[in-house]
Order: structure tokens, then sequence, then C-alpha cells
């Protein structure tokens, strides 16, 4: 079975590409995120889950709020993700597709070893554009609320009907299924990634092997 694989294009300015990757990003994050697991001793497999808080986050650059869980490390993370993407597509890339994937750890074939197996992937690709007066800035700032809404309601619909997310496992093994160092919350273990330029071309970032290396596992799955 096929790591099941979500996508998303833009058109935006230049400022406007981390207020539209973090909207996406934490849209997905919120529904892809338990509260903390409390596993009972006295019974074998038993655990509780605590609850999530959440807040609604306004962008600065477009008319859009979306809704995030509260746990400043995640927030932290994925900003620092975001803008590593932002900073790579530099002042001349007018293409960049960054993704959220979602893995698990599994035991490797080989001896003492583990792989890390994409379930899921959520990818935003950006078409940086550059407008021309204050009139065309409003336009394109309105289609963009409107498509993220588009986008906002498909995570929604996708995450209810997803035919697959791991279970969650014996106390031993959680960390392989989530990620445990949030006090908050805990998240799905999950890893961003980010390409900047044509397909194939040269100007690429440096962790361009990487993403062409985590697309194939999560087909291979």
């Amino acid at each position: 079975m096929n790591a099941k694989v979500y996508n998303f294009e833009f058109s935006v300015e230049k400022r406007q590409v981390e207020d539209v990757v973090l909207s996406v990003f934490h849209s997905v994050l919120f529904h892809r995120t338990s509260g903390k697991i409390q596993f009972r001793h006295e019974q074998e497999g038993s655990y509780a889950v605590g609850t999530i808080g959440y807040e609604d986050i306004d962008c600065d650059t477009v008319d859009f709020t979306y809704v995030r869980c509260m746990c400043p490390p995640l927030e932290e993370k994925i900003r620092r993700d975001v803008r590593s993407f932002v900073e790579a597509l530099g002042k001349e890339a007018k293409l960049g597709r960054v993704s959220l994937q979602f893995y698990e750890k599994r035991k490797s074939r080989w001896p003492f070893g583990e792989d890390s197996v994409v379930w899921e992937m959520w990818t935003v690709q950006v078409n940086v554009i550059q407008v021309n007066n204050e009139k065309e800035r409003q336009e394109v700032r309105e289609k963009l609320s409107e498509k993220l809404s588009e986008a906002v309601a498909c995570v929604a619909e996708a995450v209810n009907g997803a035919d697959y997310t791991p279970r969650v496992p014996n106390e031993r093994e959680v960390g392989n299924v989530f990620e445990t160092r949030c006090r908050e919350v805990e998240p799905y273990l999950h890893r961003v990634v980010h390409q900047v330029g044509d397909e194939g071309a040269s100007t690429v970032s440096g962790v361009a092997g990487v993403f062409k290396k985590m697309f194939r596992e999560a087909l291979a799955y």
C-alpha cells in the first residue's frame, strides 16, 4: 500500500509564502496531533489521552485565519522549517515545493537499524509572482484567501476519511509513532523537506536529494 500523498498549489507574492505554508501545515498538524498519552500500568495496553489546547491565528499577509495546536515547541519547529524554505527561495526562485511528511520507525532488515517509513505526505507548491499595482495585489490576496479556505476544507475531509494512521503502540514503542518530546501534546512523527526550482533543474536546495529519497520511500510503502 502506498503512502497517501496530497498536493496543493498557490500563486503568491514572496511575502505571503510563510503565511500560506503555515496555514496548511498547522491545519494538518491539528488533525495529526494527540493529547499526551498516559499508559495505565495496571492494565496491559490500556491508556488515556489528554486534551489538546488550540488557538486561532490570523495571517499577516492574507485575509485568513487558521487553527493550530497550543504547543510553543511545535510551533517554533514548524516555523523554523518553513522559514528555511522561504530563505531557500531567495530573490530569484519562482517555484518551490515544501512537504510535511508523517512517518513511523520500523526495524530495518539490517541488524541494529531502523527505517523511517512515510505513511502520509502533504506538499505545498508555491509559484512566486510579482504584482504591478495595488489593485493586482488585492486581487491576489482575495483569490489566495479563497484557495486557502478550499485547502483547509480538503484537509478536514481527507483526514476524516484516511485509510491508514498508525495505531497507538505499547509504551516502550510509542516513540516509534509519536513525537514525545513536547510536554503539551504528542503529534505523529513528522519532518519538513523542501525543493526549490523547476523539477530536474540544477537550482535546487541542499535537501533535494533527501526530498527525492523520502518521496521514493513514500511510494514504496
